[in-house]
């Protein structure tokens, strides 16, 4: 029960007393209901038992417990709350509302009344949260590293774990390092080659759960070559050296030597062979070992030896050097010694005496164009008669720059279109100048030429275009310049394929029209319908109320965004909506019908959707008739199959549902007893027949001679018959007159002593004779009147009988 609850804050000095609040449990869980209960005091001189909640500093409600109902108050959580006690409340969080919202947040419950102390401490809701994921960065398997070099590897957890999980690093089976309370954590590896193949492992656990990550090190270092000795060769003689190594990883091996002294000196292969050394020859070679890593760099070991052949100083040949502005340029001057080895060196520019720079390097920093030219290489020793024996070699130095390519503009494009940008740049040195596009995202594009062409451009190539203007310098390197531009490709909404709608006719359709958003993303929505020009609905959700047959068609929901200048992109896709309908049964005609004859009546009816049809015939006040088919058929009619006949014709709906439609007749099955047939019943026994036909014979004798005429063209003779099988019934065979031309008979019944029909045939044209039944128990009592009238010039003789059970007949004769 939740009601005002009116207090008046007061605040007076007390030392006041700690509130215990508590959770339901030690962490919240995500979707699951949590309860705080705070168990309260009243403080001295006060009497109300309520408290205040407050979330994150900010009062929820307050909650009193007055003449032992629970009251509320300035309720601005919309939370549920109880009053457990006198002195215990509880606030529960609904399941529905504990999400990741309420996690951190801060609760406490005060006295209602702003009492120092009365209060208790300010506690954290904290959700739990499994750890679930942890991954390693980078994440090859396995984790390639070279020899000495440094790699850090990150572990990472889901960052909604809660409590924060224990990470664990180990290597192999050794623990490397573990760190409590944290989502991530990183190592640093130095590459170590008796790390190789060991496993790094990384684990994260909390709440009794833990996930781990692991990945393999491959440590990847040189070969080791083994130590060389030094070498002593006369000039003109032979020399071979053999250098050996022990492998690295990858242990595949090749060899090479070079001169420390000679740039230009190079043999492959493990076995260094010098043949007719010369004092050229004279210097320190290496041999290095090396191996591929699957970077693509190299590891490397070399060892030096030296090769000492006595001869005069002699400058080595020096390499022409190109050099990119901007870069720095380094050129070591060799010689071979002379004797005695001690050699000095120095540099200078043929076409500038100032310049000179002693010692065998050259040095040229931050090179310009301007510091192209001839520089000359001298050594020189000093003999023991103090001259100088002197050598010197000449390069040249081109200083090469790349071209500078002139800015580019941002282009905007619509799909399907082409496009064309050229490209220009101020040249550089050497002058020739190529072009290149590339694109930024796509390591795969790539246009050579100054003019990027892009025909039927489609929403993947929009990016990132850079071109790339380069000239080739003499060392095979190329000097380049690029400018970027930024290609958006604008292309309209992409609509999701729509399913067809089987609806069956009275419902509701509503479907909504979702689109893959184009470029712009902005996107406009509408429906039409095919079949209907004038049909057009706003918005991307089609609504069809009371839908009907004729709402059957194909709707199509158009997608559309603008361009510049007014175009717009536009994307459709057409849905099929099928509305079924049951079938409709057409009007059926009431039937009369004599007992003892058949019956057949044939239902039809317009087809519906789906059009296959099925038909059944039901009697209403007779729940166990049932014929299936379209056609009734009743065979040997009786009085009781009199009735209302219902005709059901059906068709199943997609769903399974049927649709059905149904029409009524009313089948009347005529027999003697009915009072609206007039029967004539007669007396058992040989005097009412002779009687009888006493009577007709009166009829016709009148009858000829009222029409006299008509009897001279047909005088026929009567003729009675009797029966076969009994005397007591007989056949008349009347004399036709005028139009008549129909005969009574008046047959015995098959299985009873009952007088049978005198049955002519129904015509309803003028003059027509109607003979009916007679039939009537041959033991009955019958009183029986006989009346003879003259109507319209006619003779009408009536025979009236009543039975002893009260019901009256009557027969007429013409």
């Amino acid at each position: 029960m939740c009601s005002n609850l009116f207090l008046r804050e007061q605040s007076i000095d007390n030392i006041g007393q700690r509130y215990n609040l508590t959770g339901s449990s030690e962490f919240a869980v995500l979707g699951e209901a949590f309860t705080w209960t705070c168990d309260m005091f009243v403080p001295p001189g006060y009497t109300s038992n309520a408290v205040k909640f407050f979330r994150d500093n900010k009062l929820c409600v307050v909650i009193a417990n007055t003449n032992a109902a629970c009251a509320t108050q300035r309720d601005n959580c919309g939370y549920s709350y109880k009053c457990v006690s006198e002195s215990v409340f509880s606030l529960t969080i609904p399941a529905e509302n504990m999400t990741e919202y309420e996690n951190g947040s801060k609760w406490r419950c005060d006295y209602v009344v702003n009492v120092a102390g009365n209060a208790s401490p300010q506690i954290v809701l904290n959700i739990a949260i499994d750890v679930h994921n942890v991954s390693l960065i980078p994440s090859d398997k396995p984790l390639t590293i070279s020899e000495h070099k440094l790699i850090e590897v990150l572990c990472e957890v889901n960052r909604n774990a809660f409590p924060a999980p224990l990470i664990t690093w180990y290597l192999d089976s050794s623990i490397i390092t573990a760190i409590e309370g944290s989502h991530e954590t990183s190592i640093t590896l130095v590459g170590n080659r008796t790390d190789n193949m060991k496993t790094l492992l990384c684990t994260a656990s909390n709440m009794n759960k833990t996930v781990n990550a692991s990945t393999t090190l491959n440590v990847e270092y040189p070969p080791i070559v083994n130590a060389l000795s030094n070498q002593n060769t006369i000039e003109g003689g032979d020399l071979t050296v053999n250098c050996t190594a022990t492998p690295g990883n990858p242990s595949a091996t090749t060899f090479y030597w070079t001169k420390v002294d000679n740039q230009g000196f190079r043999q492959n292969g493990a076995i260094l062979q010098l043949y007719n050394t010369q004092r050229t020859s004279s210097g320190t070679y290496k041999c290095t070992a090396e191996n591929n890593y699957s970077n693509g760099k190299k590891g490397t070991h070399s060892l030096l030896m030296v090769i000492d052949v006595l001869y005069p100083p002699v400058v080595n040949a020096l390499s022409n050097q190109n050099t990119i502005e901007g870069g720095d340029l380094t050129v070591n001057c060799t010689a071979t010694p002379g004797n005695p080895s001690a050699t000095t060196f120095y540099w200078t520019k043929v076409d500038n005496q100032g310049f000179r720079q002693n010692g065998a390097i050259l040095q040229l920093y931050n090179t310009q164009r301007t510091s192209s030219g001839t520089y000359r290489c001298t050594a020189e020793n000093n003999y023991s008669n103090k001259e100088k024996g002197m050598h010197s070699q000449s390069m040249v130095i081109d200083v090469l720059y790349p071209p500078v390519v002139n800015a580019l503009s941002n282009q905007n494009t619509i799909e399907g279109g082409g496009l064309t940008v050229n490209c220009t740049a101020t040249p550089g040195d050497p002058s020739a100048t190529t072009f290149y596009w590339t694109k930024v995202d796509n390591q795969g594009f790539r246009q050579n030429g100054a003019i990027l062409q892009l025909y039927n451009i489609q929403r993947t190539s929009s990016g990132t275009y850079r071109c790339t203007a380069e000239n080739n310098f003499s060392n095979k390197e190329k000097g380049m310049h690029s400018r970027s531009m930024v290609i958006n490709v604008l292309y309209p909404p992409t609509v999701n394929a729509l399913s067809r709608q089987d609806m069956i006719e009275g419902g509701n359709l509503s479907v909504d029209c979702l689109a893959t958003p184009g470029n712009p993303s902005s996107t406009t929505f509408y429906w039409t319908k095919e079949d209907d020009p004038e049909f057009r609905q706003k918005g991307s959700i089609i609504q069809l109320y009371t839908i009907q047959r004729n709402s059957s068609g194909t709707f199509r929901c158009t997608a559309e965004n603008l361009y510049y200048d007014e175009e717009r992109g536009i994307h459709s896709q057409s849905m099929v909506v099928n509305v079924q309908y049951p079938p409709v049964v057409n009007v059926l005609s009431n039937q009369n019908i004599i007992e003892g004859g058949d019956l057949t009546v044939n239902c039809t009816a317009t087809p519906g959707n789906p059009s296959a049809t099925t038909f059944y015939w039901t009697k209403v006040n007779n729940p166990e008739f049932r014929q299936n088919g379209s056609t009734l058929q009743l065979y040997n009619t009786q009085r009781t199959s009199s009735g209302t006949y219902k005709c059901t014709a059906e068709n199943i709906f997609m769903n399974g549902e049927r649709g059905t439609d149904s029409q009524s007749f009313v089948a009347s099955v005529r027999y003697t007893s009915d009072p609206g047939v007039a029967v004539v019943a007669g007396s058992v026994g040989r005097t009412i027949t002779v009687i009888v036909i006493v009577i007709i014979t009166v009829i016709l004798v009148y009858r000829r001679y009222h029409s006299h005429s008509e009897q001279q063209k047909k005088d026929k003779n009567k003729i009675v018959t009797t029966n076969e099988d009994t005397s007591n019934y007989t056949t008349l065979e009347g004399h036709e007159s005028r139009e008549r031309n129909e005969y009574d008979k008046l047959e015995k019944s098959k299985a009873t002593n009952r007088y049978a029909d005198i049955l002519s045939t129904e015509n309803k044209e003028k003059n027509t004779v109607t003979y009916e039944n007679l039939q009537r128990p041959v033991d009955a009592k019958v009183t029986e009147y006989y009346n003879l009238q003259n109507m319209d010039g006619e003779c009408v003789f009536k025979i009236s009988s009543k039975e002893p059970g009260g019901h009256f007949y009557e027969n007429t004769f013409l």
